[in-house]
């Protein structure tokens, strides 16, 4: 993970595009506005973990694996862009009910969601691709003209079939 993961904007930026908002890092849950990787938000609606998969496929436009319960209410969720990597743990201190992600291994997915948290993952790069905008706007502040900044949109490198077994 990078300092831009680590960023007070990427902590806001992916709870914000399903129309949350972020408490605090998933590092220092006891300092709000600190900066650290991924964050917290509460779901003050509680929908089922298929909703809220399904508005996490409509916010980040992909087509996520999602582990657990898919009636299970969230309150709660962790976001992280890119791997959970070893975050899991922290998100479940936090009181998460959901996390979403970009990735995350088959065992610690499996883990997760035998203790009640559900996992979306959205694919690496549909996690990360809403950061291409702060970078975007710290350039522009750092002089670079805005028209001289493009952000690209490259293929998706992966594709999921949909079948079989649900």
């Amino acid at each position: 993970h990078t300092n831009l993961d680590r960023s007070q904007a990427a902590q806001e930026l992916l709870p914000s595009l399903m129309g949350l908002e972020a408490q605090h890092s998933l590092e220092h849950p006891e300092s709000p506005g600190s900066p650290g990787l991924g964050s917290i938000a509460a779901v003050p609606d509680r929908p089922g973990l298929q909703e809220l998969a399904e508005r996490a496929a409509g916010a980040f436009d992909t087509a996520p694996r999602v582990w657990g319960d898919r009636d299970t209410p969230i309150s709660s969720c962790a976001f992280l862009g890119g791997s959970l990597g070893d975050l899991g743990e922290s998100a479940l201190k936090c009181g998460a009910d959901a996390i979403i992600c970009g990735e995350a291994g088959y065992h610690v997915c499996q883990d997760l969601a035998a203790r009640g948290v559900g996992i979306i993952l959205l694919g690496h790069d549909a996690s990360e691709t809403p950061f291409t905008r702060i970078l975007a706007e710290a350039a522009t502040r750092a002089g670079v003209p805005s028209d001289s900044i493009q952000i690209a949109d490259p293929p998706r490198q992966w594709w999921t079939i949909e079948g079989g077994r649900s």
